[in-house]
């Protein structure tokens, strides 16, 4: 749209506007839940061998650079919600589900036996793997340098499974010592 309009000392100009249909919208910033998404498919991506294998696990070697956008925050694209279920097969760990439940502030977790006479050794490993997962839901939490209260709750879920686990080790300890050792 252009206007013209008349100065004081009697020359006149025409003043253009831009036209706004073309200029391109600025992307909106990403939402939290979009976020975590995005971290949890690098992650993802990460577990896969890095974003080339992943995309050549999913059968997108000509749209590598699809599966790169799906994992940057700059841009808005997110992994679509029906390949979540292929890409946890393919990190071998249901990392996209993880994040799914951890926005709604539920956890997923192993079943683990819960077997007295399970092997300390075993106990130690399902520690390993619970401390794991706690250290990783604090990071993630702590990535912005803000931690939500339901992030908190997360934390705190995942902190209180760690600490069952290394409760029920100490437990089987003074139970195998008071049986001899056995």
């Amino acid at each position: 749209m252009n206007r013209k309009m008349a100065l004081a000392h009697g020359s006149v100009i025409e003043i253009r506007t831009p036209n706004l249909s073309r200029t391109p919208m600025l992307a909106k910033p990403l939402s939290h839940d979009e976020k975590v998404f995005k971290r949890a498919f690098k992650r993802a991506c990460d577990m896969a061998g890095g974003t080339s294998e992943m995309a050549r696990l999913l059968g997108m070697d000509r749209q590598a650079g699809q599966v790169s956008k799906w994992q940057s925050d700059t841009y808005p694209d997110v992994l679509p919600s029906r390949l979540f279920n292929v890409v946890d097969r393919i990190a071998g760990y249901p990392v996209m589900k993880e994040a799914m439940c951890g926005i709604d502030g539920f956890e997923i977790r192993a079943v683990t036996p819960e077997d007295p006479d399970m092997p300390i050794c075993s106990m130690i490993s399902a520690l390993a793997g619970e401390s794991g997962r706690a250290l990783q839901v604090m990071l993630e939490a702590n990535a912005d340098d803000m931690i939500t209260p339901r992030e908190a709750e997360c934390i705190e879920g995942v902190g209180k499974r760690a600490i069952q686990f290394f409760q029920r080790i100490i437990d089987a300890a003074h139970a195998r010592a008071a049986g001899g050792g056995q």
